[in-house]
């Protein structure tokens, strides 16, 4: 009777072992998804800051955009958008989509797409960071003086008393 206990208590462990290492065994380099190259000649952060803190760029973006009215060009989802998602890229083939195609791959749901949109805004937009040049209309002397304005605006509206 000791005997087929002292066997038990080897034959569970020694299981779970080769379980484990047979799991591990099967577990192999896992080849990364086909990304579409970008427009851009330069990308605003090197790619593992993109890769690593994009979500983070995005979120600061957001907030002063939303609480402020700041805008910073350089880390907006529509710059990241316009150089990386291809005009034809659509929602319902993640693979054509450069945003959608990683973040499912990494099993990461993302919701920007369901207010923001998914397509750039016309072919000609080259990221202001581009030696090409900024896209055809972009001005970015109007948009300084609409931010100072926003701006004026939202420090008048601050000291108001309530």
């Amino acid at each position: 009777m000791r005997q087929g206990i002292f066997h038990a208590r080897l034959i569970l462990p020694g299981l779970l072992l080769a379980g484990v290492v047979l799991m591990l065994a099967a577990c192999g380099q896992v080849e990364a998804p086909q990304m579409m190259e970008a427009r851009g000649d330069q990308c605003v952060e090197p790619v593992d800051v993109m890769r690593r803190d994009h979500m983070k760029f995005l979120s600061i973006e957001k907030d002063q955009a939303v609480n402020f009215g700041i805008r910073n060009p350089d880390h907006s989802l529509r710059g990241c958008v316009d150089c990386h998602v291809s005009p034809t890229a659509s929602r319902e083939d993640p693979a054509s989509h450069f945003c959608l195609n990683c973040h499912k791959f990494n099993a990461v749901r993302m919701d920007c797409f369901q207010c923001h949109a998914d397509k750039p805004a016309n072919g000609d937009y080259m990221h202001t960071l581009n030696p090409h040049g900024p896209a055809g209309g972009f001005d970015l002397a109007a948009d300084g003086e609409s931010l100072a304005r926003d701006m004026e605006t939202i420090i008048a509206l601050e000291s108001q008393e309530p």
